[in-house]
C-alpha cells in the first residue's frame, strides 16, 4: 500500500465508504521511526511519565509491573489531526494498554506501551466530519496517514 496523502475529494468519499477495509496496514518503510523508545531505566525507576499516559490507574499499574515482567518497553508516537480540528478521537493500542484520545491540530505525543516486533493499532472512535485525518512524525519526517471511518485501524509495524 503507498499513498501520498489523500485530496480534498478522497478525504470524502472515505468518510462515506463503507465498504473500506477495517484494517489499513502500514508498511514500516512508509512510517520509518514513528516510535521513538523511551530508556528502561527511566521507565521503571520514574513514574513521572506515567502521569500523562491516558488510562485508568489500574491499567496505569498493570503496565508498571508489567514493565517489570516482561519485554515490555514503552516508546512515544506523535500524531495530531492534519485537517480540521473537528473532535476526531482515535484508540492507540498495543500490547494489551490502550488509551482513548482526542487528536488536535497541534502535535501530541503519547506514551504507548509496546512489545518489540509487534505492532501498534490506532482505531478511528469518532469522527468529527469528513473522515477522521491524522498524521505521524517519523524520522525522516511528518507523515499524513490515510484517512479513516469509524471502526476503521491503522496497524504500524514495529522492527
Amino acid at each position: 500500500m503507498s499513498w501520498r496523502g489523500p485530496s480534498t475529494s478522497n478525504h470524502d468519499q472515505a468518510a462515506r465508504n463503507t465498504g473500506a477495509p477495517k484494517i489499513v496496514r502500514v508498511e514500516m518503510r512508509q512510517v520509518p521511526g514513528f516510535m521513538h523508545g523511551v530508556d528502561p531505566v527511566t521507565t521503571q525507576g520514574s513514574s513521572s511519565w506515567l502521569n500523562l499516559v491516558d488510562m485508568p490507574d489500574p491499567e496505569k499499574d498493570r503496565l508498571k509491573q508489567s514493565l517489570k515482567d516482561s519485554r515490555l518497553r514503552v516508546g512515544a508516537v506523535t500524531i495530531w489531526d492534519t485537517v480540521h480540528q473537528d473532535g476526531d478521537r482515535v484508540r492507540i493500542s498495543s500490547a494489551g494498554f490502550s488509551q482513548d484520545v482526542t487528536i488536535l491540530h497541534k502535535p501530541r505525543m503519547f506514551f504507548v506501551p509496546y512489545l518489540p516486533g509487534a505492532a501498534v493499532r490506532i482505531e478511528a472512535t469518532f469522527d468529527g466530519g469528513g473522515g477522521v485525518t491524522l498524521g505521524v512524525r517519523t524520522a525522516i519526517g511528518d507523515v499524513p496517514l490515510p484517512y479513516l471511518s469509524v471502526g476503521q485501524v491503522l496497524e504500524l509495524p514495529l522492527p
